[in-house]
C-alpha cells in the first residue's frame, strides 16, 4: 500500500489532504513517521499505516478497493443508511435516508461545514432542533432524532412523499377553495410553532411541502428560524449588524430593516403573500392589485383578508394565526352560497401568465455571519447613494385623492373664488359656493375625495376680529364600492391611511405652518385642537375633545391673545379651551375645514 492510498475511514475515498474531499470528515494533523511528510493522520493510524508497509507474504491474497460509489461518499449517520441527495441550503444539505434496524424512512438535514465551524451558530442549530423535536403537529415536519457525529452535525425528520408548493403553482394558480385550504393548514402550523416560541422567518412555497395523495401540507426548513426566548436576540452576530433575514419576496417590512424586529406577525405577512400568489398567480410587489379590482370572482371579503394579512405595518395585521385561520374560515363558509355576477365585469379576469419550469434562486440579502465584512461596504455606498437620490427625486405623496371603481387618481389642483363678500382660497378643487354659503363636497357623482389631513379653505383677508362663528353640516358619505378597495387604494396614494371624516371652523397662520380650532366629528363628539405642520401634512399638536351630540352644529371660536389662549363654544355653551404657545406673535386668517365628508357651512361674516 502506498503512500497516496490511504482511505478515509468513513466513505473510503482516497485522501489527497488532511480532509476528505467527498463526505467532508477531517484527519488529524498530530501524526508520526513517512504520514507526517504527506497527508497527517491520527498516531493510532500512523502505527496501522506503518504496519502496512511491511511485505506481504506470498500466501496473502491482495484485497480488491471498494468501489468508489456515490453512496459510499455520503456522511455516516448513526442509525440511518443515507440513499440520495435531495437538497441543498444555505444551512446544509438534506438527504433521504432509511433507519436501518425499522427500516423507515426519513429525511436527514445535516449542517454544513462552514456553520460547523461557528461554535455559537452550532449551538442555535442544537437548541432550535430540540425545541422543534418537542413539537408535534401534522402540519410541521416531525423530528424524529438529533445529534453529532464526527463533527457534524445533523437531525432526522419526516419524510414527505410528494412535492413542494412551489412545484404545484408551476402549472398556475389554485381555485379559490384550494388556495384557502392550503393557507389555513400553514396557519394550524405556524400556531403551533409559534405556541413553542419558534418564528419561521423564511416562509414561502420551497419550504411548504404538498404531500401527493392527501394533499396535506407540511412546513418545514426552519433553517433560519428564531426562538422568541433567546434573551430576545435570536441572532446576536446577524441583529448586531441590522442585516436581513429570508428571501426578500416573501418578507415583512420589517424584515427588509432588521431581523431583530421580527415577530410571528411577519410570519403572519409571509403567508398573506403565499395566498395571494396561489389565488392571482403573482406576487403583490409595490403597489399590487386586490382580487376584485382584477374582476376576480370573489367576495370583497378576501379583499379585506389580503389587506389585513399585508398591512406594512405590523400592528394593523392579524396579531396571530388563530385569527388569520378564523377569518379565513368565514370566507370559506361564504363561498358556499356566493354566486359572482359576471354582468357588471369590465374584463374577464386574468391570470398571471404560467412561472417558468424551471426553478429560480429567490434572491436573499443574509450577510453570512462568518463573512467579515469591510469598513467601507460597496452596498452600504450603494445604499446610501440611493437614499440621497431617492430623497431628491422622489415626489411627495398628494394631499388629496379621488378614489372610483375603476381605481385612484391624485388631485394637486386647488381653487380660489369669490363669495360672501370675500375672497377664498384652498388647495383642493371641490370647495365651492352655495346658496347659504359655502361648502365641501368629498363625494363627486360616484367617485370620492379622501385626506390625511383638513382640507382648509381659507378667507383671503387680514383678522378683523378674535371671533369665528359658522353652522356646520356634517355628512358622511358611501361610494358603491366595497370599503376595504377604498382603504386600500386611498392609502396607496395618500401613504397613510386617510382620517376620520371631520369638519369645523378654524384660524391659519399666514405662513400656513399652524393651524387651530374646533371641530365636529360623525359620531356626536367636538374637539379643540392644534395642528403644526410637518412634511407638508397637519400634525395634531394637541386636542381636548367633548361630546356635543348635534348634526347640525353652530359652532364658534375666540382668541384670546393676551393670554395666549383659544376658546370654543357649541351652540353658544362653552366646550373646551387650550393654551396655544406665541399666539400673539403670529398672524392669522379665518378659514374652514372638512376632512373625508360633505360639510355645509353658514358662516357670520
Amino acid at each position: 500500500m502506498s503512500e497516496g492510498n490511504l482511505k478515509c475511514s468513513h466513505c473510503k475515498a482516497t485522501l489527497t489532504s488532511g480532509r476528505c474531499e467527498f463526505c467532508g470528515t477531517w484527519v488529524d494533523t498530530n501524526f508520526l513517521g513517512k504520514a507526517k511528510k504527506s497527508i497527517g493522520i491520527h498516531p493510532a493510524l500512523a502505527k496501522r499505516y506503518a504496519n502496512s508497509k511491511e511485505p506481504s507474504t506470498p500466501t496473502q491474497t491482495p484485497v480488491p478497493p471498494e468501489p468508489n460509489t456515490q453512496e459510499s461518499c455520503f456522511p455516516v449517520i448513526p442509525g440511518y443508511k443515507l440513499l440520495e441527495l435531495i437538497g441543498k441550503g444555505a444551512m446544509g444539505s438534506v438527504y433521504r435516508a432509511e433507519h436501518i434496524i425499522s427500516k423507515r424512512s426519513a429525511a436527514v438535514k445535516i449542517l454544513s461545514s462552514e456553520m460547523s465551524s461557528r461554535a455559537d451558530l452550532v449551538a442555535r442549530f442544537e437548541r432550535e432542533s430540540a425545541a422543534l423535536s418537542s413539537l408535534r403537529h401534522p402540519n410541521v415536519v416531525a423530528i424524529y432524532d438529533l445529534g453529532n457525529a464526527s463533527k457534524i452535525h445533523y437531525f432526522c425528520m419526516e419524510y414527505v412523499q410528494g412535492t413542494t408548493l412551489r412545484r404545484t403553482l408551476k402549472n398556475g394558480p389554485l381555485p379559490l377553495k384550494q388556495a384557502i385550504t392550503f393557507a389555513r393548514q400553514i396557519l394550524k402550523g405556524l400556531k403551533a410553532a409559534h405556541d413553542c416560541g419558534i418564528i419561521h422567518r423564511d416562509l414561502k412555497p420551497e419550504n411548504v411541502l404538498v404531500e401527493k395523495e392527501s394533499e396535506r401540507l407540511v412546513l418545514a426548513d426552519f433553517g433560519l428560524a428564531g426562538l422568541t426566548n433567546e434573551a430576545q436576540n435570536p441572532h446576536p452576530n446577524l441583529t448586531r449588524s441590522k442585516v436581513t433575514m429570508g428571501t426578500v419576496n416573501y418578507m415583512a417590512p420589517e424584515q427588509h430593516l432588521d431581523a431583530k424586529r421580527v415577530d410571528k406577525r411577519s410570519d403572519l405577512y409571509s403567508v398573506g403573500v403565499i395566498l395571494y400568489e396561489c389565488i392571482l398567480g403573482d406576487l403583490p410587489l409595490g403597489r399590487f392589485s386586490l382580487p376584485t379590482e382584477r374582476n376576480y370572482p370573489a367576495p370583497d371579503t378576501l379583499d379585506r383578508i389580503l389587506s389585513h394579512a399585508l398591512s406594512r405595518e405590523p400592528a394593523k395585521r392579524y396579531q396571530n394565526a388563530e385569527d388569520f385561520d378564523a377569518a379565513l374560515g368565514a370566507l370559506e363558509q361564504k363561498l358556499e352560497n356566493f354566486q359572482f355576477d359576471s354582468t357588471q365585469q369590465d374584463a374577464p379576469f386574468q391570470y398571471a401568465p404560467k412561472q417558468s419550469d424551471s426553478e429560480h434562486e429567490t434572491i436573499w440579502t443574509t450577510v453570512p455571519p462568518w463573512v467579515k465584512k469591510p469598513a467601507f461596504s460597496f452596498g452600504a455606498i450603494a445604499l446610501t447613494v440611493g437614499l440621497v437620490l431617492g430623497i431628491l427625486v422622489a415626489k411627495r405623496h398628494p394631499f388629496e385623492v379621488v378614489v372610483t371603481a375603476h381605481g385612484a387618481a391624485a388631485i394637486n389642483t386647488g381653487t380660489n373664488f369669490k363669495a360672501l363678500q370675500t375672497n377664498w382660497k384652498s388647495e383642493s378643487p371641490v370647495w365651492e359656493s352655495s346658496t347659504k354659503g359655502l361648502r365641501y363636497l368629498a363625494k363627486q357623482g360616484n367617485a370620492g375625495h379622501f385626506r390625511r389631513d383638513i382640507s382648509l379653505l381659507v378667507q383671503q383677508s387680514k383678522l378683523d376680529s378674535g371671533t369665528w362663528r359658522s353652522k356646520v353640516l356634517l355628512e358622511k358619505f358611501e361610494l358603491p364600492i366595497s370599503p376595504s378597495k377604498v382603504q386600500h387604494l386611498a392609502r396607496e396614494y395618500l401613504g397613510g391611511n386617510p382620517e376620520p371624516a371631520a369638519g369645523g371652523i378654524f384660524y391659519v397662520s399666514t405662513n400656513s405652518q399652524r393651524v387651530i380650532g374646533v371641530m365636529a366629528y360623525p359620531d356626536g363628539n367636538c374637539a379643540v385642537s392644534e395642528f403644526k405642520k410637518q412634511d407638508g401634512l397637519l400634525k395634531l399638536v394637541q386636542q381636548i375633545q367633548a361630546p356635543c351630540r348635534q348634526k347640525n352644529l353652530i359652532l364658534e371660536a375666540k382668541l384670546s391673545l393676551n393670554s395666549n389662549k383659544l376658546e370654543a363654544f357649541v351652540e353658544n355653551k362653552p366646550l373646551a379651551s387650550i393654551n396655544v404657545k406665541n399666539l400673539s406673535r403670529e398672524k392669522w386668517q379665518k378659514a374652514l375645514g372638512c376632512r373625508n365628508a360633505n360639510c355645509a357651512f353658514e358662516p357670520v361674516m
